[in-house]
């Protein structure tokens, strides 16, 4: 999947934004921007989530993303600052349907749900 940057349209926020955990969010971009490289991506420029075979994850600091099936184009989803890119989608769907998950544990692991 591709990361297309889209031009942001007014400047009024959206009720959905009234739930969007914004601390949450800040406070985990906080923690990992001194590990980031800085980048900044133009509009309409493409941003792949592979690099070398490597899965990619993109802190949005500013401006607004969509994202786009490859093939059709067609938007999948939009997203905008702050925003954390290619955490979710680390692991494909089949990994999680087929009882990936169930089956192999390479070593013991904890996970935790944040509730916002």
């Amino acid at each position: 999947m591709n990361t297309r940057i889209i031009p942001e349209f007014g400047n009024e926020p959206a009720e959905v934004l009234e739930i969007k955990p914004f601390k949450h969010i800040e406070k985990l971009i906080d923690n990992v921007l001194p590990y980031a490289e800085r980048r900044i991506v133009s509009k309409g420029e493409i941003v792949h989530y592979y690099d070398n075979n490597v899965r990619q994850c993109f802190l949005l600091i500013q401006g607004s993303v969509a994202l786009h099936r490859r093939g059709d184009g067609i938007v999948l989803n939009s997203e905008s600052s702050p925003f954390l890119l290619g955490v979710c989608s680390s692991f494909p769907l089949n990994d999680f349907t087929s009882g990936y998950w169930k089956h192999r544990k390479l070593r013991p692991f904890r996970w935790k749900r944040l509730i916002a």
